[in-house]
């Protein structure tokens, strides 16, 4: 991950390496979060326990991306930045674990898809995981006011007010595109102007994120649908990939942003390998995907 933003840094952008790089980076991140929501709500056991070390892996993933940009924009030794990280990485990770979640709880509720293994019992949803459901979607919602917080206040303190105690040349801020002067006098209403600032551009990261894990989690259905439960696995999972493709590139065309097919079509293959290979792997451990409210032995 730290390759990414040290070659793009010190090379200044080395073409092929650095998309590649960036691709396997993001589709570790979007597979992270995509396994998580899956077994957090299908998976077997409290989802309590697993919604909690889904959120602990996702965290880690996302501050180990903040921390390298740490590295490469060289705030690694700035005295508070990994708490600052840390916390943006839970706080961010919230949001879009919900909203990968989505269309699973939306299966799970109308359809009673679980991933279960052979001899286990489906397992109906109880009012504590409804209600510890609940709380999470609030949380969800909630995080980009304490995010700004934390960020506004850890990059004002560490951009201003350490240049100022430090005697060093007059600090210039960018607040919504302009570069102000800070003064003494000034501080204040500077850092107020900073923190709605970055509160919006957090609000626009939160929801960027949630609603693209959300068009993740649907574009990853068939590939649990086919892995699981389909028997031509590898002719579907080839449709399923030039499906994609033909997507994607007509979304770039249409946006202009000239994405090169090379580009897409590794793009493409990376993500599909890393969620079809885990499902794999469960499968090969026995574990099936049921669906029905109620299996027989219940009704």
């Amino acid at each position: 991950m730290i390759t990414v933003f040290l070659v793009d840094r010190v090379l200044g952008g080395a073409g092929y390496f650095v998309a590649i790089d960036a691709i396997f980076l993001y589709a570790i991140l979007a597979a992270t979060i995509i396994h998580g929501s899956v077994w957090s709500v299908l998976g077997p056991g409290k989802y309590a326990l697993r919604l909690v070390a889904t959120l602990a892996i996702s965290s880690i993933v996302l501050a180990g991306i903040f921390l390298a940009a740490a590295i490469a924009f060289g705030r690694q030794g700035q005295s508070g930045y990994v708490l600052m990280v840390s916390g943006l990485a839970v706080l961010y990770g919230i949001p879009f674990l919900v909203g990968a979640q989505v269309p699973f709880w939306v299966l799970r509720l109308a359809f009673g898809w679980q991933l279960l293994q052979e001899g286990q019992d489906s397992v109906p949803i109880s009012i504590k995981e409804l209600l510890i459901v609940t709380v999470v979607f609030a949380m969800a919602f909630s995080a980009p006011t304490p995010a700004a917080m934390l960020e506004s206040y850890y990059l004002f303190e560490l951009d201003i007010v350490q240049k100022m105690r430090d005697g060093g040349p007059v600090p210039m801020v960018n607040v919504d595109g302009e570069f102000v002067e800070v003064t003494k006098a000034n501080v204040e209403r500077i850092r107020a102007r900073q923190f709605e600032f970055v509160y919006q551009r957090t609000w626009s990261v939160t929801l960027t994120g949630g609603t693209a894990f959300l068009i993740l989690s649907i574009l990853v259905l068939p590939v649990i649908w086919n892995v699981m439960r389909s028997r031509n696995k590898i002719i579907y999972g080839v449709l399923y990939m030039v499906v994609v493709f033909l997507i994607a590139m007509a979304i770039f065309e249409y946006f202009g942003s000239g994405m090169p097919p090379d580009y897409v079509a590794i793009a493409v293959f990376v993500s599909y390998l890393f969620i079809a290979l885990p499902l794999f792997t469960s499968k090969q451990r026995g574990f099936r995907l049921k669906s029905g409210r109620r299996n027989k032995g219940q009704e």
